[in-house]
């Protein structure tokens, strides 16, 4: 497979600054902790598809809480909670869960991609925080196009026109472990975000898709994450 890193380079490598597009910054400002938002997700892992309603929640600390619910009933079906360290899974409508380290191969099995919750921030933000772009060894290689090495992995980010990310790539060892686009921004609070989100792992076909609806972001409560199962749900790990 042929490293996207060829078709980056082809328009050249340049020193700029990060680019402002008017009063919206590419990196995130201090003052947007936590995210939240409603919507609509498909998730797709393995010919299975969960699909529905979205809560979805994000935060500064890298706390995740998603929940797919039915349309018009509002049951819930499905629920993510993770941080960097513990990774959740509860089926209800299974009556299962499943509860282990936040690791690659938990993030592949359950996400149907290697993303991490940093890497999701960038995602459903349209950017990052200066500091992420600084540990990453973050380079500008054009007015358009960042790169990011570290961790193993590498990362290209094409910003659209409004200089906020609308394509990102991950790498590891030159295979794609998945690419990201973003086809809409709206507006909320005077800041954009985006509004339709895909995940693709290319090879297998997996996906997240998220349509994001009546966004929230800054110094908002995030509400606890409890990593305990419901009583009465079997794991997953003993089938």
């Amino acid at each position: 497979m042929v490293s996207i890193l060829s078709t980056i380079w082809a328009s050249g490598c340049e020193t700029l600054t990060a680019p402002q597009p008017g009063s919206q910054f590419f990196f995130l400002p201090k003052t947007l902790d936590n995210y939240e938002a409603s919507g609509r997700i498909l998730l797709t892992i393995s010919q299975r598809s969960y699909t529905g309603d979205l809560e979805f929640s994000l935060s500064n600390n890298l706390e995740l809480r998603l929940q797919i619910f039915t349309p018009l009933l509002g049951t819930l079906l499905y629920e993510i909670r993770a941080d960097p360290s513990q990774f959740m899974i509860l089926d209800f409508r299974k009556g299962k869960y499943f509860l282990g380290q936040n690791t690659s191969p938990v993030r592949r099995r359950w996400l149907g991609v290697d993303i991490t919750l940093t890497e999701l921030s960038w995602v459903i933000w349209g950017r990052m925080r200066q500091n992420d772009f600084s540990l990453l060894d973050g380079e500008i290689l054009s007015s358009r196009n960042f790169k990011l090495t570290g961790e193993g992995a590498e990362f290209f980010i094409n910003l659209g026109s409004n200089s906020l990310m609308q394509q990102m790539f991950k790498e590891v060892e030159g295979i794609k472990e998945y690419e990201v686009s973003i086809a809409q921004y709206e507006e909320y609070s005077g800041k954009y975000f985006p509004k339709t989100i895909q995940i693709l792992h290319t090879l297998k076909g997996n996906q997240l898709r998220l349509v994001m609806n009546n966004v929230n972001a800054g110094r908002i409560p995030f509400p606890e994450l409890v990593f305990h199962p419901p009583e009465g749900m079997e794991s997953f790990q003993h089938e």
